[in-house]
Parts: C-alpha cells; structure tokens; sequence
C-alpha cells in the first residue's frame, strides 16, 4: 500500500565540513554576514565564501555551496547542499536544501518536526468518520476505495499506525523551486517541485513536479505526481491525484481527487473520485463515492443532500462515465454504480434510489402517467447508445488524449468488464420484466417504446464489444467481418445524426453558427473510425 520509490521522503545530505575558518569569517562579515556563533557553522572544502553574503547564520547550518547563490537571507538549523540559490528569504529553518533547488523572494520557510498530513484522514463517501481513511502518499483511488468500503476496513487502523511512523525528513529538492511563498511550513518539496506565489503551504506533501501556484493553499495534504493547486484554491486533509489540478477557487477538503482530473470553482468535499473527472464550474460534490470515475458534473449541480437534519451520514454512488447536468439536485441516499455512462438532465430533481441502467437517460417527464406518482421522472435505458453516441466516442477520444498518469492504473475506454456486465444484466431485466414491474429503474417510470428501444440498443452494443474482443485477439472469423464494420459504420452515423441535432438547432439561432462549427464527419474521432473500418479484414 506505501510504494515507497526510492527517496520517496528524502535524506538530510552527509557531506565532508568543518567549522568556518577566521580567515572566512572575516570574508563573510566583511559581505555582510553574521552569526552568533560561528562555532555551528560548518562549510565543506568545496563552498566558495564569495557567493554568500547579506546573510545570517543561526544554529547549526551546514553549507556545501561549490555554485549558487546565498544572500540577503536568514538561515537557521539547515543544511544546503548546492549548487542551489536561496535569495532574499526572512527564514528558512531546519530544511535541507537540495541541489538545484532555488527559493527566491519568501517570508517563512520552516519545519518543526513530522508534517501533519502523515496523521490527516479522508473522509471517503460519508462525513461522520464511518468510511474514514488515512492519507497514504502513493494511494491510487482503487486503493482508497477498498479502504472506505466495507471490505477494507479492518486494514485501516493498521495502515494508519504505519503511516504515523514514518520518518521524514525537512526537504526542499533536489530542484524544487519556491518563489515569493509567505508561509510554508512543515512541508516536504520532492523533485522539481514548484511553488510559486502560493498561499500558506502547511504540513503537505508535494510530489515530483507538483505545483502549488497563484495563491492557492494546501493544508496537511499530498499533491500526487505533477498534480497542481493554483488560482486560489483550497485543499484540506486531501490527496489530490497525478497530473490532477485544483483551481480557480475550487475547495478539495477530506477528499481524493483521481488523476487526470479538474476541480475548478466548486466544492468537493468527503468523497473520492476516480481518473478523468471533471468540475470545471461552480458545483457540489459531498459524500460521493465515484471510484471509476470519467464523468462530469455540471455548473449548479448539487450532489449533496447528505443530511437527513439528524446526521450528515447519507451517501451517493456513481459509476463510470456518469454525467451530472447543470442545476441538478441528487437527492441522497443513491447508488448508479450499475448505470455507467448516463446522465442526469439538466435542472431534473432525482430523489433517492437505486438504478441499475447502463447509457440512460433520466429526465423530467414531458408527461407523467396517472399511475406514476409525483415527483418520478423518466428514464431512457440505453438511450446513450441510440441518441447520444456523439457523447460516448468523443469522451473515450478525450479520455484517451488526456491520460497522463504514469504511476496510477487508468483504463480510458468506455466498454470494460464491468460496465458489459451491467449491461448483460440490465438486458435481460427489459426482455423478461413488464414496465410497470421493471427492477432497477429507482423512483422512474420507463414506457413500452423505450424498453423495446433499450433492449436494440443494448443488444448491438454487446454484439459490437464481443466481435471487436475478437478481432483484438485474432479469432474474427471471415464471416464476422461484415458485421463488425457494419456495426462500427452504426456507430459512425449514430455520432453523426446525434451531432446533427445540435448543428440544425444551432443553426436556425445562430447566423453563422455553420460557418464556426465542424461537420461531424470531419470530427477526428470519426475520422479515426472510419480509418480503423478500412483497415479490417
């Protein structure tokens, strides 16, 4: 579960020194430096006295500056192993200062012992502490899930005391860069880590090219591998996620922020999300268990009736590819785990439930049954796959282009064992099950038409994954071929008629909508479709 890499918390540097000699003392005064007792300072053969000056030295320093830049700083218990520049700094206290590193412009550097994110938890899928797990650095979002879940939770108190007793080291480096930062406390910089003009850095940990920027804050957190927090944002008690960003004000508090994704402006708050999900306007996330990840939520969506008035315990399931629409209320508790890639429309209020749809549609009623109470609204089983297949090819296109990770398990497509099987079962439901008895479509109706619709497109959908299965595996036989480009030539048009809709619409409002839009077929994703029928068989 740790992955500790090798010099994952970093060393304070060993090196050859002795204490400053008369002879450079009186060379460093006479440069404008001081200490008061130059007896605690030692200086390897190799340090060049006149690139130190402006500074001074108090309690035990140890410098090793062959190259670099010391001057108009206060040093006090560190050890700089250069070549490295620390420039116009009002304290830096007992860190090391590895090579290549830079701290230019800063008020406090300091660290005072173990930082407070190795004794932080995540609240993960329920604030009141019942699914609470501890902040292990290296954690990839399936490892955070399984502790939160009801099968790792015996494992939790045991990893917790692991963590609580690492030993770690204060580290700036080796060519970490700390540019006008006010405060930063407690915190270890791994390799090329940036921090520029943030706010108050306290007791976190930032990854191998990690950025905290613009103002914004971490507080007893880790920022995974090249993830970043800029613009104002806060992050608390947080891991957030390789080549994952916080920005623009957004607020990641208790949470686990998976790779590849974006939080900017909203609140994501004791819940965890897998690889490739997007926050890009003001939302709220809360109590939501979302391991899969790749889905989106919308400006004003509001994931986050976790308080009954008694206790903040309820919680929120989603799966795969799930989509919440602008302005949408998700009433707690919820479980869509078994309805990958579907979405919640826009302004809809969905009430408590279970739903077990894959590719649907879950929308307010144009009208709603007599017999169906109030409040329920429609779904649509597989409505993604007849309607909205532009949707699903250009988010596995997207998905594909912006993995990143390299140290986090991330599977792009949108077709994996788990969401065939959600769709296997959901199949057989429609095809043996009367709508009005139908199990798995929560506090909806479904309609004869759409059931009849659903059981098409789940049906094609299975027959176009099994024959593409073996194509990638070279058992396609030669009659299999027709079907499979005919199937692929299906999804091809169904991109392009859902694409369609959107640029007739577009059109008839906008002038020169047409004249600032692609045709779906010069879309590269359909390109890539069409390139990858000509070459079978």
């Amino acid at each position: 579960m740790l992955r500790e890499p090798e010099g994952f918390f970093g060393a304070v540097p060993v090196f050859d020194c002795s204490p400053v000699d008369l002879k450079t003392r009186d060379l460093l005064a006479g440069s404008g430096c001081s200490s008061p007792n130059w007896d605690r300072v030692f200086f390897s053969g190799e340090t060049n006295p006149s690139l130190i000056s402006g500074t001074v030295f108090r309690g035990e320093c140890r410098v090793h500056l062959p190259e670099g830049l010391i001057c108009g700083a206060v040093i006090e218990d560190c050890t700089v192993m250069g070549p490295a520049v620390i420039k116009s700094c009002s304290l830096v206290r007992g860190y090391a200062v590895l090579e290549g590193s830079a701290l230019e412009n800063c008020g406090v550097l300091t660290w005072g012992g173990k930082p407070s994110f190795l004794g932080s938890e995540m609240d993960l899928g329920e604030e009141t502490g019942f699914r609470r797990v501890p902040i292990v650095p290296t954690m990839d979002h399936i490892e955070a899930f399984h502790l939160a879940s009801g099968a790792g939770r015996h494992e939790v108190e045991g990893i917790l005391r692991r963590v609580r007793s690492l030993t770690v080291c204060g580290v700036i480096g080796p060519a970490a860069t700390v540019t006008n930062a006010s405060l930063v406390e407690d915190t270890v910089l791994m390799r090329g880590a940036l921090l520029s003009c943030p706010g108050p850095v306290r007791g976190s940990l930032v990854m191998p090219g990690g950025m905290v920027m613009n103002h914004a804050q971490v507080h007893g957190s880790v920022l995974q591998w090249r993830a970043r927090a800029d613009t104002m944002a806060l992050v608390t008690d947080s891991i957030v996620g390789e080549g994952s960003v916080v920005e623009r004000h957004g607020m990641l508090n208790r949470s686990f922020l998976g790779a590849d994704s974006v939080l900017g402006e909203g609140e994501m708050t004791a819940s965890l999300t897998g690889p490739l999900t997007g926050m890009h306007h003001q939302s709220l996330l809360i109590a939501t268990l979302w391991p899969a990840g790749k889905g989106n939520v919308g400006y004003g969506a509001n994931a986050g009736s976790n308080h009954t008035s008694r206790l903040p315990d309820q919680e929120l399931r989603l799966g795969e590819g799930f989509f919440i629409g602008l302005g949408t209320c998700v009433k707690f508790p919820a479980d869509y785990t078994r309805s990958p890639h579907s979405i919640l429309a826009t302004g809809l209020t969905a009430l408590p439930q279970k739903v077990s749809f894959p590719f649907s549609l879950i929308t307010q009623p144009v009208r709603r049954p007599p017999s169906v109470p109030e409040g329920y609204n429609q779904i649509f089983p597989g409505w993604m796959l007849y309607d909205n297949m532009y949707a699903l090819v250009r988010n596995a296109w997207k998905h594909e282009g912006r993995s990143t990770a390299l140290h986090t398990p991330v599977e792009t497509g949108p077709l994996s064992d788990g969401v065939i099987e959600f769709t296997k079962d959901a199949l057989e439901r429609l095809k043996s099950c009367p709508c009005d008895e139908m199990p798995g479509i929560g506090r909806n109706f479904m309609t004869e038409e759409s059931r009849i619709r659903g059981i098409k497109a789940y049906e094609t959908l299975l027959e176009g994954a099994d024959l593409y299965h073996r194509m990638r595996t070279g058992e396609l036989g030669p009659d299999s071929v027709p079907r499979l480009k005919a199937i692929l030539r299906l999804i091809i048009e169904g991109a392009a008629a859902s694409r369609m809709k959107d640029r007739l619409r577009g059109e008839s409002v906008i002038d020169d909508y047409a004249e600032t839009r692609r045709i779906p077929d010069e879309e590269p994703f359909i390109t890539a479709i069409q390139r990858l029928i000509d070459g079978i068989g």
